[in-house]
């Protein structure tokens, strides 16, 4: 059976992953290749990864054109679909996962979703440094932050079999060491570059699951492709974390300037602790 998927945020540290994994799996299925829907904002100056195989088609869509998800959906038979904070517009990343959630729904071939929300909301109930952020300080970004990412998880899980008729599988990637590293860095933490300096507003003893994005892919790949027996024994209806370590951002720091040392590199990285107030003024 012909498999098509659809990527969405193709061109993303996630989607990009997936895209790759799945490309690689495509070197060994010449008789039944995959077909990859990748979605992304502009197709102007797709990413050269985009270009690479002749199995990627291209659409442009928007989360707030649910035409355009349909339209970048159609024919496709599993989805990873995965959406990003608006800071101009707290609402908006809850609103993208239930638009695109509908989109796929409409899809009659379309049996089956992966969805990623960004962010670790497993934590235990006793987790005073978590607890901190969620229910002692409610206003903090970190809360809001969070209570939009369960609305996420919340239009998956709201969606039924009637839907899609073999469900969804959600993984939960909080943290890429990709992050400490352009071009993502230059706009998490400005200052890295040029000062080897990383400004935070988290708790110091907070601690942040971290893994490379080249873990994430094949996972996905596997999950949207594998047989059904597999899917409904193993990814059907199950919240994966995925990590490859948990760790303070102290203690990434830490291993950062481990590993300039050993490559005799003399400067060194360090963390700033800053107000929330700070924070919001540094963007």
């Amino acid at each position: 059976m012909p498999i098509s998927v659809l990527v969405v945020g193709a061109s993303g540290t996630q989607g990009s992953a997936i895209i790759r994994a799945l490309t690689t799996l495509n070197k060994s299925r010449s008789n039944n290749p995959i077909t990859i829907h990748a979605l992304i904002r502009s197709t102007s100056s797709p990413p050269q990864s985009l270009n690479t195989d002749s199995n990627v088609k291209l659409f442009t869509g928007d989360f707030d054109d649910i035409s355009s998800l349909k339209a970048a959906a159609t024919g496709c038979t599993a989805a990873f679909l995965n959406v990003t904070p608006v800071f101009t517009d707290l609402t908006a990343e809850a609103r993208h996962a239930r638009n695109l959630v509908e989109a796929c729904a409409s899809i009659a071939s379309l049996k089956r979703f992966v969805f990623s929300p960004g962010a670790v909301l497993h934590r235990p109930a006793d987790d005073i440094v978590w607890s901190e952020y969620i229910d002692k300080s409610p206003q903090k970004w970190m809360s809001i932050y969070t209570k939009s990412k369960q609305a996420c998880e919340t239009a998956v899980t709201s969606s039924s079999t009637t839907n899609f008729e073999e469900g969804w599988c959600m993984v939960r990637a909080t943290a890429f060491l990709t992050n400490f590293l352009p071009p993502v860095s230059k706009f998490m933490y400005p200052d890295l570059e040029t000062k080897g300096i990383i400004s935070a507003a988290l708790r110091e003893d907070l601690q942040i699951s971290y893994l490379d994005p080249e873990d994430l892919g094949p996972l996905v790949a596997r999950q949207l492709i594998c047989d059904k027996e597999e899917w409904e024994t193993r990814w059907k209806g199950n919240f994966v974390p995925v990590a490859k370590e948990n760790l303070t951002l102290g203690q990434s720091v830490e291993k950062m300037n481990a590993v300039l040392g050993r490559h005799g590199v003399k400067e060194r990285v360090e963390v700033v602790w800053i107000g929330e107030e700070e924070a919001r003024t540094k963007g």
